[in-house]
């Protein structure tokens, strides 16, 4: 980060990844801006690569609206393991009696490896959110559901596909970047990375309403939107309280201490598109990739 980056109520970071780094093709160049504005924080992704690659990014905050109370967690999380912490530091209320609306009329279970199968309806499910409800309601309402087990809870994705298809400007934009002229199979020269300006991709575009999180004591609200087909929730539950690092007030966080609600492309997408369903995260050399995430906050 240099200090062009620093813009009012706003960050920009920026990474170069080089070829073959982590065994992804292309030199990607990404640019993440953070601005806070009008009770949001709006976190914006740009990318272009002079090879066709993978790009998925995301978002992993794990939120946990309540924050650190005088008592600790209750209740189990399936499979979870890890003694509580007896420390004398301020409890970690968990995340699990936050009230979660997701809008979405389906989900990916996994196998075992948490790779997505193919979609199935809500109906009927602990993963049914359109009437908001608490994990921990949901969880306790399907006891034994073989799902929950192999997630220790929720790490699932939930399918945007049909709301992201109907979006006038997706993820992509049929502008070439400066390094679209680059063969695929030619590496590129010394100096010749591909670069992002987010300047370029400024101006408003149609979000999804996807998911509502509000703390049980607290009764804050965040409502989440993006512009992507997917979203997955991550309910903690393989969190280790006796291995973890310490959280604020020297406490470690433990199965359920924050929910994650992470948009972007469904998980294994490129190997798997779901009979032709699921967008792929494919992005071709010199187009340039685009997303924004929307968090929004009230009382």
């Amino acid at each position: 980060m240099d200090e062009d980056a620093l813009a009012g109520s706003s960050v920009t970071l920026r990474l170069v990844s080089p070829h073959l780094s982590q065994g992804f093709p292309g030199t990607m160049a990404m640019a993440v801006t953070y601005t806070l504005a009008d009770g949001a924080l709006e976190i914006g992704f740009s990318a272009v690569s002079d090879r066709t690659t993978i790009c998925n990014p995301t978002s992993h905050i794990y939120w946990n609206l309540d924050g650190n109370s005088s008592r600790g967690s209750g209740g189990t999380i399936p499979g979870a393991t890890g003694a509580p912490d007896a420390s004398d530091a301020p409890a970690i209320t968990d995340a699990l009696d936050h009230t979660l609306h997701v809008a979405a009329d389906r989900y990916f279970p996994t196998d075992a490896g948490f790779l997505p199968l193919d979609v199935a309806p809500v109906d009927g499910t602990p993963f049914d959110f359109r009437q908001p409800r608490t994990p921990r309601a949901a969880m306790a309402a399907h006891p034994g559901d073989p799902q929950l087990a192999i997630g220790r809870g929720y790490n699932h994705a939930y399918d945007f596909a049909a709301a992201y298809a109907g979006l006038a400007d997706g993820y992509r934009t049929s502008r070439r970047s400066p390094t679209a002229g680059l063969a695929s199979g030619v590496a590129p020269s010394a100096g010749s990375a591909p670069s992002v300006d987010p300047s370029m991709e400024a101006g408003a575009r149609p979000l999804i309403p996807m998911a509502t999180l509000t703390g049980g004591r607290s009764g804050i609200t965040m409502a989440l939107s993006c512009d992507a087909p997917a979203l997955v929730v991550y309910s903690a539950g393989w969190f280790d309280a006796g291995s973890s690092l310490p959280g604020r007030g020297g406490r470690a966080y433990g199965p359920g201490a924050g929910i994650a609600l992470e948009p972007g492309f469904v998980p294994n997408a490129i190997n798997d598109d779901h009979h032709g369903t699921t967008p792929s995260p494919l992005l071709r050399a010199g187009d340039r990739f685009r997303m924004t995430i929307r968090y929004a906050f009230h009382a």
